[in-house]
């Protein structure tokens, strides 16, 4: 079997793991608070625990009131803020330069790694200005030899039959079918 099945299979796997994961950790956090409805405030009366926006800012009432905010019967929940340029998000500069001049966030490649800056001017790398965002890989090992001048079939395309998929490889073989049902019932069982 070629590698680029066992790589499409691995991935697959990798993937419906992942989101298995996912819903595992979604379902285990507690549940969250709910603010009633905001609506627009009018003049009339509002009762303890209404949410009202009005002039930019969301308010809640701490008792009934006809009272309009802001006044003591409201306590604000958000105010708007000042206007401002965006939040610099950095940029991705390539292979790290020692005579390179990079921002807070800015994204490097070092020694077959990602390496984001933590501050302008972070100095040297590896250093306290830089975190490690990707690290490279250990080398896998050594896979078994194939038959000498014989080259191997790659994957052409998956025969999809409801959740069993089955490559097809370039020499026109089929490759070993993949059930995924059960990962599908499984991922369905857990994110209800």
């Amino acid at each position: 079997m070629s590698d680029s099945l066992w790589r499409a299979i691995r991935a697959a796997l990798a993937l419906s793991t992942r989101a298995i994961e996912e819903v595992r950790a979604v379902r285990s956090l507690p549940p969250s608070a709910k603010f009633p409805a905001a609506g627009a405030w009018d003049d009339r009366v509002h009762y303890e625990g209404s949410v009202v926006a009005h002039n930019g800012a969301t308010w809640q009432a701490t008792k009934d009131t006809a009272r309009e905010p802001p006044h003591e019967d409201w306590a604000i929940l958000a105010a708007p803020g000042a206007a401002g340029a965006d939040a610099y998000a950095g940029e991705v500069c390539g292979l790290w330069q020692p005579d390179g001049t990079y921002r807070k966030h800015d994204l490097v490649a070092f020694g077959g790694s990602e390496w984001r800056a933590r501050r302008d001017d972070p100095g040297p790398l590896p250093g306290d200005g830089w975190a490690l965002s990707a690290g490279q890989g250990s080398r896998g090992q050594k896979g078994e030899r194939g038959d000498p001048g014989k080259p191997g079939a790659d994957l052409a395309g998956w025969v999809i039959d409801g959740y069993r998929v089955t490559p097809i490889m370039t020499d026109g073989r089929s490759g070993p079918p993949l059930d995924l049902a059960a990962l599908f019932e499984q991922y369905h069982a857990e994110s209800r």
